[in-house]
């Protein structure tokens, strides 16, 4: 399976053309590199193997003041490869890291179609919905043998946490009246009538 960090790559390229050192800039322009520990050789290994199965292809550019730099272009191929593995990684994503939901979702303008889209934000309210339901059966356990500091520091993360997760359920609520409202259209693939 593709991971968070090859989407980023091919969806930042399907997006505009890019050469390598900017799409490392973005990685640590966003704090992604901290998060997913993300080294610029592996961006460059990624490139090269995208290149080599023909997702991506590169040009170099040339400028005046700056040594060549390879641009790279995602294919017909790749932006299909892209969009189908986008999918298929929202829509069978656990609620495990939800900031990588959160930075993964940014890659659906016009990668995704509204029906997916509206599929894939149920999904993640119901993984929300069942870790809330795990975590709250696992806080009661650990309360119930826990000392007194030990019990208010666990209502503490515990209503931190409630916080988070409502925080998400309003943010993934709106995101469903965005996709609802026609206007928003335009944000989303176009499913081609056969």
């Amino acid at each position: 399976m593709i991971s968070s960090i090859e989407l980023t790559v091919l969806g930042l390229i399907s997006y505009k053309p890019m050469h390598g050192y900017k799409i490392c800039h973005f990685f640590e322009n966003k704090g992604i590199d901290v998060l997913k520990e993300i080294k610029k050789p592996s961006v460059y290994a990624i490139l090269k193997r995208f290149e080599k199965q023909e997702l991506i292809f590169g040009e170099y550019e040339f400028d005046e003041n700056n040594p060549p730099r390879k641009v790279y272009t995602i294919t017909k191929t790749g932006l299909t490869f892209f969009q189908e593995n986008l999918k298929d990684y929202l829509l069978n994503f656990s609620f495990f890291n939800p900031i990588e939901f959160w930075h993964l979702i940014r890659l659906s303008r016009s990668n995704i179609s509204k029906d997916d889209f509206i599929l894939i934000i149920n999904h993640m309210k119901q993984e929300i919905i069942s870790h809330v339901t795990n975590m709250e059966q696992k806080k009661n356990e650990i309360i119930n043998e826990a000392t007194l500091p030990e019990k208010n520091f666990y209502h503490i993360m515990g209503d931190m946490l409630d916080t988070l997760h409502k925080a998400n359920i309003k943010a993934l609520n709106d995101f469903i009246l965005f996709a609802e409202n026609p206007e928003n259209d335009p944000y989303f693939l176009e499913i081609e009538e056969e």
